[in-house]
């Protein structure tokens, strides 16, 4: 049997980078780190401070409990543009669950696109393989006070090379605050507690576990909506996220934001001042929703995301 060795040093070097793009983080020997990927356009826009931005599709893969009051029966779907030709998709249907809470259903992947095998020597075999991640999700959220939204994801996560493969369940679980401070909300949440059901070969590799606190406040006076939010992964440090969403219209929507990540970003370049930025736009159109995102990675590049959210 072809050993993974053999194969790895390209997979390796698309591992390294989708870490920068997704965290920005090699620290540590924490696996899945398609789990730290901001999928969506409006969240990523935000630099990705979502813990307490309810109300949207977009916001359960940050916290779960957003999940309480997005619209029932909506399909949202989003395309990644990565660097090295990297390319994922996600696709999210809300539904009812009656009395008891409310539903969304997840599929999310990702490819690092197909790679040439080599033998133990470095030499090619004329072979090619490819490698990505799969995670499908169902979210249950709920009210459970007048002011208390609940929720948590429950996921399967299948990623594979060649061949080989590894899988995992993982729960997120959050909730989000309405204060009696008109429109502040504060939201928390815990992702990526799981266990890894087998290893690629031996050892398995560690979650991603992340810890989410942050606040969004609405302005009475100005029609912006801003969010911060603190976060930590287990193999890194604390870092902040801010982000803000102008309406000029009721269909035009501007968002901006930035992340500490950016440190883990720079490389001694002029691009450096880039880096952590992120910017884009929203578009309403009747039952129809249009989203982009770009985010800069400083010199090692930028990441466009698009998005399409339709009532059913």
């Amino acid at each position: 049997m072809r050993s993974l060795r053999a194969r790895g040093g390209s997979v390796l070097l698309a591992v390294c980078v989708a870490t920068s793009v997704q965290a920005a983080s090699s620290r540590g020997t924490v696996g899945f780190q398609f789990l730290r990927s901001t999928w969506t356009p409006r969240p990523a826009a935000m630099a990705g401070a979502f813990v307490a931005v309810p109300g949207d599709l977009a916001g359960a893969s940050c916290n779960p409990a957003a999940a309480a009051e997005a619209p029932d029966n909506t399909l949202q779907a989003s395309f990644m543009n990565h660097v090295l030709d990297f390319a994922s998709g996600c696709l999210a249907y809300s539904h009812d669950l009656g009395s008891l809470a409310r539903g969304q259903f997840t599929v999310a992947a990702m490819s690092y696109g197909r790679f040439n095998e080599t033998d133990l020597s470095g030499l090619p075999t004329g072979r090619t393989f490819g490698a990505g991640t799969i995670v499908v999700s169902e979210t249950v959220a709920r009210r459970v006070l007048a002011g208390l939204l609940t929720g948590v994801n429950l996921k399967y996560v299948h990623s594979y090379i060649d061949t080989y493969s590894s899988q995992a369940v993982v729960l997120d679980a959050g909730v989000v605050f309405h204060t009696p401070i008109q429109d502040l909300d504060v939201g928390a949440a815990v992702q990526n507690v799981g266990k890894v059901l087998s290893p690629f070969v031996h050892i398995k590799d560690r979650l991603p576990l992340c810890y989410r606190l942050g606040w969004s406040k609405r302005l009475a006076h100005l029609p912006l909506l801003y969010s911060v939010e603190a976060f930590k992964y287990v193999d890194d440090e604390f870092h902040l996220a801010i982000g803000g969403e102008f309406t000029v219209t009721p269909q035009v929507f501007l968002r901006w934001g930035y992340s500490t990540l950016s440190r883990q970003m720079k490389v001694g370049t002029e691009a450096d001042q880039l880096a952590g930025i992120s910017l884009g736009v929203g578009f309403r159109w009747r039952k129809y929703h249009f989203d982009y995102s770009f985010s800069s990675l400083g010199q090692i590049g930028s990441v466009n995301r698009f998005g399409l959210t339709a009532g059913l």
